[in-house]
Formats: C-alpha cells, sequence, structure tokens
C-alpha cells in the first residue's frame, strides 16, 4: 500500500536486553555442547573408536527414550511462562513442582524395563554389542532421569529473564564435566566414570537450580519456594522416586514370571516357564 511506510527503529534498551538475554543464555548452551561434544572427543583420543560408537549407541537411545518427556514439557512450557506473565507465581510454582515429577516418572515407566533387560535388548537390535553398551546404556538413562527434574526449573528460569546468576552458576557446574572426565580418562579409568560425574554434576546443579529460585523469589512471600520446599523436592521428592521403582519393578519381575520361556526339548513338546526365583537371580546378575 502507498500510504504504509517503512521506518527502521534502533532502541538501544531493548536492544541490550536482548543481547545479555542471549549472551548469558549462551554459556549455559556452550557448557552443554562442550560436556557432550567434548568428553566424545576425549573418549575417543584414550579409549578407541569401539568405545566411542558404544556410547553413541547409548546416546541414540537415551534421545528416543526422553522424547516423551520433551513431547510432555512442550505441553507445560506456555503454561509455566504464561502463569509468570499473569503473576500468577503460585501456580507457577505449583507447574513446577508436579511437571517435575510427572516427567520423572514418565521417563521412570520407560527407562526401567530398559535398564533391567539392556544386553537383551542390544543382542536383539545390534547381534554384535560392542564393550560397555550395556553400562553405558544403563547409566545415561539414568542422568536423563536425573535431568528431567530440574527441566521445569529451566523453563521457570527463563520466564523470569533473570538469568545471569542461573547461567553462572548452573552452566558452570556443568563445565566441570569435560575437565574432571578428562583427567579421569588420563589416569586410565573406567570408561563408566565418565556418566557417574555427569550424573553426580546433574544432581548438583539441580540443587543449585532450587536455591537460586529460592532466591530470586525471596521477596515475594506468596510464591517464594521456602526451604522446606527445597527440602521436599530434592529429598523427599527422590523417596517417593524411589518407592515408585519398587513398585514397577515388582510389577515388572512379576509381569516376567507370567510369560512363558520357550524352552525346546527334542522329547518334551510343551513350553516350560521358568521359576520365580530363578528369574530374580537371572535379573540381579544383569545388572
Amino acid at each position: 500500500f502507498f500510504e504504509c511506510k517503512f521506518k527502521f527503529i534502533f532502541e538501544k534498551s531493548l536492544l541490550k536486553k536482548m543481547l545479555s538475554f542471549t549472551g548469558w543464555n549462551f554459556i549455559g548452551s556452550s557448557s552443554a555442547i562442550l560436556r557432550d561434544q567434548g568428553i566424545n572427543i576425549a573418549m575417543n583420543v584414550f579409549c578407541g573408536t569401539t568405545v566411542n560408537a558404544a556410547r553413541g549407541i547409548a546416546v541414540q537411545v537415551n534421545n528416543v527414550v526422553a522424547g516423551f518427556t520433551n513431547n510432555f514439557m512442550i505441553a507445560v512450557n506456555p503454561q509455566i511462562i504464561k502463569s509468570y506473565a499473569n503473576e500468577q507465581r503460585e501456580y507457577m510454582f505449583h507447574l513446577m513442582r508436579n511437571s517435575s515429577k510427572l516427567s520423572y516418572y514418565l521417563l521412570l515407566i520407560i527407562s526401567l524395563p530398559i535398564i533391567l533387560t539392556t544386553p537383551y535388548l542390544l543382542k536383539v537390535w545390534l547381534t554384535v554389542v560392542p564393550e560397555y553398551t550395556v553400562n553405558f546404556t544403563r547409566l545415561i538413562l539414568i542422568f536423563g532421569m536425573s535431568e528431567a527434574i530440574s527441566l521445569p526449573m529451566q523453563f521457570v528460569n527463563q520466564a523470569s529473564g533473570k538469568i545471569k546468576l542461573y547461567q553462572l552458576t548452573v552452566g558452570g557446574l556443568q563445565l566441570l564435566n569435560f575437565p574432571v572426565s578428562f583427567v579421569l580418562l588420563y589416569l586410565d579409568y573406567n570408561p563408566c566414570y565418565t556418566f557417574i560425574v555427569s550424573i553426580v554434576v546433574s544432581q548438583i546443579c539441580l540443587f543449585a537450580r532450587l536455591i537460586i529460585l529460592h532466591k530470586d523469589n525471596s521477596n515475594n512471600s506468596m510464591c517464594n519456594p521456602d526451604t522446606a520446599d527445597i527440602l521436599y523436592i530434592y529429598t523427599s521428592g527422590w523417596i517417593d522416586n524411589l518407592n515408585c521403582k519398587f513398585c514397577i519393578m515388582r510389577f515388572y519381575l512379576w509381569s516376567h514370571h507370567i510369560i512363558y520361556r520357550m524352552q525346546s526339548d527334542s522329547k518334551k513338546k510343551h513350553f516350560q516357564p521358568l521359576s520365580f526365583k530363578t528369574k530374580i537371580q537371572q535379573m540381579i546378575c544383569q545388572i
């Protein structure tokens, strides 16, 4: 239209906020990239391509499993941002708590059967399973469950826009993954320790996120997650998770008990189920 004209407007205040948010967010993204790709390079240098291939298989399995949780969080993320914009802080933290639990339980229900039957599944999938693949797959699934608890807290922090302290603290902690793993591999430790380091750092980052949320919202007593909330999410929440694990494991073992294992016998042409005691012993030996 002739009556419409374009005009470029340069707002320093808006540009400063955008560059600040992007710059601080770059620290967190860089630490995650260094954690994944840096350890891949170090493992390839010290352990060889076979072990690195085993890590790649484990990462592929984790990406498929984590897709379910990511789809769940796609639906929750807009609600968290909307509740913060409407100053419904109490509802926002309610969403954060419940989504942390649900995302963890959803990932647990999918991951636990895979952890218990990892050798069998990889044997069916790959036929020839590379060394360390079983342990890598189990450890990275545990790491994924640990990260699932923290994911809603990241959205809450990004919704507030106060990410400087968050990215410096959490990003700085995640940067420890690469140097610690590099030293362990240099000292000829088992490659599985790289995943254990990631799990430990993930738990430290989880507690740091809770402390930062408590500090950022200390001026609002109606929505501030107090010390009791922090202890509940970090300790009592894990007790509930352990109870859930035992219930799912019991159901899984019982389901294996009622499923008959075909055993060929040249004289007897019928199927014989394994005893429940034998099945439990086999499962414990696999773990």
